[in-house]
């Protein structure tokens, strides 16, 4: 009776090790997919900023020619329109994990994500030497995918400063 007894708690407490050593597996996977994701957003989007100081004035480009990492969809988010701070504000783009929402929210910070098979791989956040804009009457965000081609157009405010325009 006793072997029994000991048998059944030795059984029980291997299943509880089980169930333990499972969750802190999937809590390790999670960690690194976390970290994983933030390197290859933070290389991506400061490789994409290089690009865009790199313009000139009165050039015309694309997404397309700036963004050298792949991406199918882009989010062009008008200032004011969502809080970065609050992660459920990108629920419609699907997964970004890694991205660094934590921003300036005032009325010349854009949010700009790059968006490959519904993770965020990039992500132009704040108030920088530049700026995105689009028609805002048509609503934010603005949606471009991969080949839409849409035009940016580069126009200098001043020698430091510089607005993108998104063709509408």
């Amino acid at each position: 009776m006793f072997h029994r007894k000991s048998k059944s708690i030795l059984i029980s407490i291997t299943m509880v090790m089980s169930i333990v050593i499972a969750i802190l597996i999937y809590i390790g996977i999670n960690i690194y997919l976390n970290q994983k994701a933030s390197v290859v957003i933070k290389n991506n989007s400061q490789n994409l900023e290089k690009q865009i100081l790199n313009l000139s004035n009165a050039e015309t480009t694309t997404f397309e020619r700036l963004a050298v990492f792949e991406w199918d969809t882009v989010y062009i988010y008008a200032p004011y329109s969502i809080d970065p701070t609050k992660k459920e504000a990108f629920n419609s783009i699907g997964d970004v994990r890694g991205l660094n929402t934590v921003a300036p929210f005032n009325k010349d910070s854009n949010f700009v994500i790059f968006v490959l098979n519904n993770h965020a791989v990039a992500g132009l956040f704040g108030q920088k030497n530049y700026q995105i804009t689009f028609d805002y009457s048509k609503g934010s965000p603005k949606v471009l995918h991969y080949g839409d081609n849409t035009e940016l157009k580069i126009k200098y405010l001043d020698d430091k400063k510089f607005v993108m325009e998104v063709d509408n």
